[in-house]
């Protein structure tokens, strides 16, 4: 009721949420556990694993999540959770790493909650799953954006680190799929789990750089667009700890000396976007920059460019 008539809701503006119904409101409020298990499973459903909402790309995006959600439940539409978490999931990630959200966010929120539910309202139409997420997947194309290549995800995470909502989008799998301390693999980093603040830090650090490397080999790196120090791939989670040890020492000879290995931390290491040759490259930092932060960009853009696949 809006200005004592009633009308129909016709987009996401100010009007339109005075006129959304009293009883919506309360049956929100009167559900807030609910509520609160979308949120969640949306964080779970983009990355994963449990993050802080500022380190998220476009949180109010999380809003079309929990709508569809809500719709499932309240609307009875039967849609399967799984197609549902993995259409979001390729919406989600081609709208943050094409800067989608980053004007005109309202009306195009309204748009996109239509679309992903017509895509689920369509899938019962189509013989096969991988039938149904093949037109998804053209559908996004047309209306989202067709989805960033590697190679154009690569450039963005080896150059300088972006601001702004790209910035985190390239950052959130660096906190979110790992889940324990690169130097002390005991320590748990996960969100409200960790024993210590974790903060994203370099790899090799501006000082250490500065001091050992001359700033003709810099510049020539940086010109060449073959890493920069302040770049996506040279960023890993660290608890406070670990990073005073770390930064106190020649790249990687923190890990050499706590015994921290492909062989005996494997599974921590490629957490952290570290293969046994990005290792390699780390514990021998002279000779193997810039390809360090090549071959671990390399690693970071082909996970997030299966992150816009419609997986099931």
């Amino acid at each position: 009721m809006v200005g004592g008539k009633a009308r129909s809701v016709s987009s996401v503006k100010s009007g339109d949420l005075l006129a959304t119904p009293t009883q919506h409101w309360k049956d929100v409020i009167g559900k807030t556990d609910q509520f609160a298990s979308y949120i969640k499973d949306f964080q779970i459903c983009v990355s994963g694993n449990r993050f802080a909402m500022n380190d998220c790309p476009y949180p109010i995006s999380a809003g079309i999540y929990v709508g569809l959600r809500w719709t499932n439940a309240a609307d009875v539409r039967d849609w399967s959770l799984d197609s549902l978490n993995a259409l979001y999931r390729a919406f989600f990630w081609r709208n943050a790493l094409r800067s989608r959200y980053d004007q005109g966010f309202l009306t195009k929120m309204s748009t996109d909650m239509k679309l992903l539910a017509s895509l689920l309202d369509k899938q019962a139409s189509y013989p096969t799953y991988g039938a149904w997420a093949a037109h998804s997947a053209t559908a996004l194309d047309e209306e989202v954006g067709i989805a960033p290549s590697e190679d154009e995800i690569y450039q963005r995470v080896i150059d300088t680190r972006p601001a702004g909502a790209l910035g985190k989008a390239l950052m959130l799998p660096l906190l979110t799929q790992t889940e324990n301390d690169i130097l002390d693999p005991s320590k748990s980093i996960s969100f409200g789990k960790s024993p210590e603040r974790v903060d994203l830090h370099h790899l090799f650090p501006t000082a250490w750089l500065k001091d050992n490397i001359s700033s003709a080999i810099l510049e020539e790196w940086y010109s060449n667009s073959s890493g920069s120090v302040d770049c996506v791939a040279n960023l890993t989670p660290m608890i406070q700890s670990s990073n005073i040890k770390w930064r106190a020492k020649v790249p990687g000879k923190a890990l050499a000396d706590a015994d921290v290995t492909p062989n005996h931390h494997g599974k921590t290491l490629r957490a952290h976007f570290i293969s046994s040759e990005v290792y390699d490259n780390l514990i021998s930092p002279h000779s193997a920059l810039p390809v360090f932060w090549q071959s671990r960009a390399r690693l970071i853009a082909t996970e997030l460019r299966s992150r816009m696949e419609l997986q099931g």
